[in-house]
């Protein structure tokens, strides 16, 4: 994203984010840049959570976007714009101002599109992109540097893919998902069958489907299906390392964080968060609207919505150590009276 000075005011930022002042409280504080609290200046903006409350004592920005309930208590220099949702009208800000680049439209003189291919006149195809046979990319879809899309892909209307992604045949992905970096869409599944000690590679003859809206982190894999489709509901964000496994099914509008691992035929529902370094066993069910924290094991079925943790905080390994010799002896005296 470009680094550049803006040329604005507070004035103008509530008006992107259409907040009305009576004219009494209504004042304009010039703004070069959006910034964070710790490193500010008097021309920037930054927004502030509950969460960030330390750096808003000592911040020197001049405007700040903030709940009411920290407005009535914040008694710093900065002016105040009162937003319901500060992390969500900072997005908006810079979705405004720093508005990516669009490449001009148009296929690169060294990309390799195969001659069924359907790519529409307002896509961008980049340098050394290759394009299956019977593929559709569809209306100011962008497809960057060095990408390989199979054969039978849709990519849908405003989708960007960045340079390096590997998208597999019959792969389908919907309208206006972002899709980052060397991730892999459609690798065959980890499946295999063992006869007399060997195994057996089973072919995998489903696909992907990425709906509407979604967002996959760098350096992710999503595999086919073994029969049926890996499926990613609409609106889900997805970051960088996750690997989602043959027949997934993944809801709509969840958020999977770094490193997780989702094995097989495991179904999440819909607006579930996962932590960082996650571990789903397979052919589980999650609800909707779990929450499971990180570095979590998920080894049975989530039923209920809430939050779920299931590892020790961190420690001193002496205190470690006890803590693990005294749950051992804990479960040893259980089933001792169990059996009594």
């Amino acid at each position: 994203m470009p680094n550049h000075q803006l040329e604005t005011n507070t004035a103008e930022i509530k008006s992107v984010l259409g907040i009305t002042c009576p004219e009494s409280e209504d004042s304009t504080v010039k703004i070069t840049e959006l910034s964070s609290l710790a490193h500010a200046t008097s021309t920037s903006l930054c927004f502030c959570t509950e969460r960030m409350q330390k750096a808003l004592k000592t911040t020197k920005a001049g405007a700040v976007i903030l709940s009411r309930q920290l407005a009535e208590i914040y008694s710093g220099a900065a002016e105040k714009i009162v937003h319901e949702n500060p992390t969500h009208a900072f997005a908006q800000l810079l979705a405004h101002f720093y508005a990516e680049t669009i490449p001009k439209i148009g296929v690169s003189s060294t990309a390799v599109c195969d001659p069924s291919a359907i790519i529409h006149q307002s896509a961008y195809i980049g340098p050394n992109v290759v394009i299956g046979a019977e593929t559709e990319i569809k209306a100011g879809a962008i497809i960057h540097a060095g990408t390989v899309i199979g054969k039978r892909v849709v990519v849908d209307e405003k989708t960007r893919i960045h340079p390096n992604v590997t998208v597999y045949d019959g792969v389908t992905i919907g309208a206006r998902c972002i899709i980052h970096s060397s991730a892999v869409i459609g690798s065959d599944g980890f499946g295999y069958a063992i006869h007399q000690q060997i195994w057996q590679k089973i072919p995998h003859i489903g696909s992907v489907r990425i709906h509407d809206a979604v967002e996959i982190g760098a350096n992710t894999c999503i595999d086919r299906g073994m029969l049926d489709n890996t499926i990613i509901g609409t609106g889900t964000k997805i970051d960088n390392h996750v690997h989602i496994a043959h027949n997934v099914v993944l809801g709509a509008h969840c958020a999977i964080a770094g490193c997780v691992g989702i094995a097989g035929s495991t179904t999440i529902g819909n607006h579930v968060r996962i932590g960082g370094c996650v571990g789903v066993n397979g052919q589980i069910t999650i609800c909707d609207h779990a929450v499971i924290g990180g570095g979590t094991n998920v080894t049975g079925h989530v039923k209920t919505p809430g939050l779920y943790v299931g590892i020790m905080p961190i420690q001193p390994h002496k205190n470690w150590a006890k803590a693990s010799l005294a749950i051992k002896k804990l479960g040893q005296t259980m089933t001792h009276k169990s059996s009594e």
